[in-house]
């Protein structure tokens, strides 16, 4: 059956270039500053024609055989004239044109119909398939087409006249992590895709390699030393307790209590430093701790929360360090701390208890000016003031064997060091008036220690690589602290931050360290070249940045199961979700006045939690579905954007080119960087499972001149319109 056309696709005259520019349709105003109505040629229909239902802007789809009469109008103003038009055909194996504009579908593929009028063009896209009803594809090189709700689930894509790639990317957009969706994908008529090398230059060699061997801690390492920094076992624990024994009417009381006693105590630390306690310590720099500690002296020690003042280095502490509970009243069982290095912003307690051949006084105090310099002034000028219920306007970090004792012997992880909500909560009122007795009340953090002899659970921990993860952790879990402290007593906040949002700002924080020590910023595009710049530069990535990029590493090798707002602690939600946040950060900071910074501050003086936090921070006209979809886009189509001409921004990550990093190590378990994909065989469907916030990505061809075609059927719906589909022409 013949087809018809009903449409009017305008094309102006460049001035002065002869060649075609898209115009308008309607009206023909004035060019500037002339006067003059703008010409414009069309394409029109023959005056006998009715409505082409394959007709869709610029592109229209037709079956072998049929036809459709063309024609063309001139339009200055309100006059118009039929011009002398010249046809021709792009392809015409597939479509051909006559010289008086009847075009002809001839055999599968896609054609451009070009009609010339003295400097004027226009193009029609002529796709040439038996896809029927279904609707016919012909994506250009880079074109991401994002289907809603129940659409997308029958496609059918032609090819021209070249072989052409493509990936399915089905997205799970739901608010919960928990709910799973199962659906079934059969393509029919597809070729073999080619072997993906992830768009990265042979010249990103291994970082391994390259500059700074002893921290080359990209490669994989035989020892317990090159297992992940996590706090995730720990923390299920912890917040067990905390909801049990820390719940939001203790939130509530708390604030109420401290408020009302000691509002001084919670104001913004402005007043000055206390410097004379740590300028009048005692010389004991490059003596070693011992492990001395014994009853008498536990017995001997004044718990934290009744020393007075700042302390003095040598003095005695005794710190409850117990994980089994929160608020429990301690009678025994204190942990003895000795006052190891006092600066500016950090009191450093060492456990008496501790290994030997551990950290000295001098490298206490080292790691102490470490976080002055960076970690303190990062961490604050991003997310804001923490508490200081103390009123030392310093934090404490004991660095202790409990830590150590927190990951079992063999494990695949080290629990680098942790903070608890608890040692926010006064320890000296009751429960009823929001009290914990457990708490240190302090500003309190809790960091592994050296055991090069694996004394505690078998599991050696070197100097050098304890050294290497100190500072990191310590800007990681002061985000924590801030974060908690303005909750209770600054946002009035019912409850503490999600877990998945807060290790993610967390995470956001190693960043920012990585970007301050290494002199970077966000939004310059890291590559593997780039953090290898220098010896001092790779240096600082491997003790700041690495650890990111390795937790997101987890996360792309099992997209399908895996959402950044997941419900656990793990390393791969982890890795996705501080991924979302630096992609929402770059792709918000063009209109956002206050960039990054104001970012972070929102979400952490935020009373919301969680997902709504995040749209609430991010802004109402803010689609966050449809951002995590872009952002699942842009982890397979990024690495490839100059190799793709028509990308949109939005698939972009300016930040880092991660597979150009990811791509330079292996993990502990020697396996290289890969994207988890799977390719589409014809006429055999393929059941895929994606939880909530997840996303899989399901590549294929279409051979030369070949047309296929793609069914999405779900077995299990919990709501069909949130299973949603991209596909996107990656060759």
């Amino acid at each position: 059956m013949p087809f018809r056309l009903r449409a009017r696709l305008v094309l102006a005259a460049a001035a002065g270039l002869g060649l075609p520019v898209l115009g308008a349709c309607g009206d023909s105003p004035s060019e500037p500053g002339t006067g003059s109505p703008t010409t414009t040629f069309s394409i029109i229909p023959a005056p006998s024609s009715s409505a082409a239902p394959g007709l869709e802007g610029k592109q229209f789809s037709a079956a072998p055989g049929d036809t459709v009469r063309l024609s063309g109008q001139v339009k200055a103003g309100s006059s118009t004239s039929t011009p002398t038009i010249s046809w021709r055909s792009t392809d015409a194996a597939v479509a051909e044109v006559s010289t008086d504009g009847l075009v002809r579908a001839k055999a599968i593929g896609t054609a451009s119909i070009i009609a010339t009028a003295t400097q004027l063009a226009d193009t029609l896209r002529v796709v040439v398939s038996t896809c029927g009803t279904t609707r016919a594809l012909d994506l250009a090189l880079g074109q991401v087409l994002a289907f809603d709700g129940t659409q997308g689930t029958d496609l059918c894509v032609v090819a021209g006249s070249a072989g052409q790639e493509y990936v399915l990317i089905p997205h799970y957009a739901t608010d919960s992590a928990s709910r799973r969706v199962s659906f079934a994908v059969t393509a029919s008529g597809i070729g073999t895709v080619a072997a993906d090398v992830g768009g990265v230059a042979a010249a990103d060699a291994p970082l391994a390699t390259s500059v700074g061997p002893t921290r080359a801690r990209l490669a994989a390492r035989a020892t317990m030393d090159g297992a992940d920094v996590t706090d995730a076992p720990l923390h299920r624990r912890l917040r067990r307790h905390t909801a049990r024994e820390l719940g939001s009417g203790q939130v509530a009381r708390a604030r109420s209590t401290l408020r009302a006693g000691h509002a001084a105590a919670f104001a913004r630390r402005l007043a000055p430093r206390a410097r004379a306690s740590a300028d009048a310590s005692p010389a004991t720099t490059g003596t070693t701790a011992t492990t001395s500690g014994t009853t008498a002296a536990d017995g001997a020690a004044p718990t934290l929360a009744a020393a007075q003042g700042v302390p003095r280095v040598g003095d005695l502490l005794r710190v409850n360090a117990r994980t089994t509970s929160a608020c429990d009243t301690l009678t025994s069982g204190f942990r003895t701390g000795r006052v190891a290095a006092v600066t500016d912003r950090l009191i450093i307690l060492a456990d008496t208890a501790n290994p030997r051949n551990g950290f000295t006084d001098a490298e206490y105090r080292q790691f102490a000016l470490t976080f002055d310099t960076l970690a303190y002034p990062v961490d604050v000028a991003n997310f804001g003031e923490p508490s200081d219920i103390d009123k030392n306007q310093r934090a404490i970090a004991f660095f202790t064997r409990a830590v150590n004792e927190e990951t079992p012997r063999g494990a695949d992880y080290v629990i680098g060091g942790f903070f608890w909500e608890r040692d926010l909560f006064p320890n000296n009122v009751p429960k009823a008036q929001g009290g914990c007795a457990g708490s240190n009340a302090a500003e309190f953090f809790y960091m592994l220690v050296p055991d090069p002899t694996g004394s505690i659970n078998g599991n050696a921990r070197s100097k050098a690589y304890v050294s290497e993860v100190t500072v990191g952790t310590l800007a990681h879990e002061f985000q924590h602290l801030i974060n908690a402290a303005r909750r209770i007593y600054v946002t009035d906040a019912d409850d503490f931050e999600d877990v998945w949002l807060n290790e993610g700002l967390s995470h956001i924080a190693e960043e920012l360290v990585f970007y301050r020590a290494a002199g970077f910023a966000p939004r310059t595009r890291l590559t593997a070249a780039s953090v290898r710049t220098t010896s001092t530069i790779f240096d600082m990535y491997n003790l700041y940045g690495n650890d990111n990029l390795r937790r997101v590493l987890t996360y792309l090798r099992d997209t399908e199961t895996r959402s950044p707002f997941g419900e656990d602690d793990d390393l791969e939600t982890r890795g996705a979700t501080w991924q979302f946040l630096r992609y929402a950060a770059d792709r918000l900071s063009p209109t956002n006045g206050g960039g990054d910074v104001a970012l972070w501050k929102k979400l952490v003086d935020n009373k919301s939690f969680g997902r709504k936090n995040l749209q609430a921070s991010l802004g109402a006209s803010v689609p966050l579905e449809d951002w995590f979809r872009d952002w699942t886009v842009a982890n397979f189509v990024d690495a490839q954007a100059t190799a793709l001409p028509g990308l949109e921004a939005r698939f972009t990550q300016p930040s880092w080119a991660y597979r150009s990093v990811l791509l330079s190590f292996t993990d502990t378990q020697g396996r290289p960087y890969a994207l988890g994909t799977r390719t589409l065989l014809s006429d055999a469907p393929q059941t895929v499972q994606l939880n909530g916030g997840s996303a899989a990505y399901l590549r294929f061809a279409v051979p030369a001149g070949r047309q296929a075609t793609l069914r999405t059927r779900l077995n299990a719906t919990p709501r069909a319109g949130n299973l949603r589909l991209t596909v996107v022409r990656t060759r």
